[in-house]
């Protein structure tokens, strides 16, 4: 590149090479771009995720029930479109109606265990599986609980509740059912 000055002004001159040099750059630049978007513009879209469903059931989910008479509920999850290797299933229940009583998990399906508990109130059950992903219908626990007061009782899924797609690593749980309940002397 050559400096020169006319009229007190300093301009740039580039040879011939350097021209041609910059216009092949910006052609390249150009079609490159050009490529690119019609590359783009034919590319097939990604596929899309099969849908990822899971619900947690409870049953029975209707009864009439008797003072001092066990409720024994059977807590089961279906997957659909995925896999899962964990589950969370909690139970809100009226403490004022209901006294804790087993929780019992089969621990050929569910070898981990990660939480069992029953609170005034509130059942938490954790599992998880490290011999593969599950899929389809499956129990994850089974719940006593011990009615000590009459009238009517409702038990739900706490908003804790989750299925862990294998997957995606989200939670898939999007149905769940509510028990109604009678207590009777």
């Amino acid at each position: 590149m050559k400096l020169f000055q006319r009229g007190g002004t300093h301009r740039a001159m580039l040879s011939s090479k350097a021209k041609a040099a910059s216009i092949a750059t910006v052609a390249a630049l150009a079609l490159s771009a050009l490529l690119f978007g019609v590359t783009q513009s034919f590319a097939a879209p990604a596929p899309p995720h099969p849908a990822q469903n899971a619900a947690l059931t409870l049953s029975p989910s209707v009864g009439a029930l008797r003072l001092g008479h066990p409720l024994v509920l059977t807590l089961r999850t279906t997957i659909t479109g995925t896999d899962t290797r964990t589950s969370e299933a909690d139970l809100a229940f009226p403490a004022d109606k209901f006294n804790c009583g087993q929780i019992t998990i089969d621990p050929a399906a569910w070898p981990v265990v990660a939480e069992k508990t029953c609170t005034p109130g509130l059942v938490k059950i954790a599992v998880g599986t490290y011999y593969g992903p599950k899929t389809g219908r499956f129990d994850v626990a089974t719940v006593t609980l011990i009615p000590k007061a009459t009238g009517p009782a409702t038990i739900r899924f706490a908003p804790s509740s989750m299925v862990i797609s294998d997957a995606t690593q989200t939670n898939i749980l999007n149905s769940t059912n509510t028990g109604h309940y009678t207590i009777r002397r």
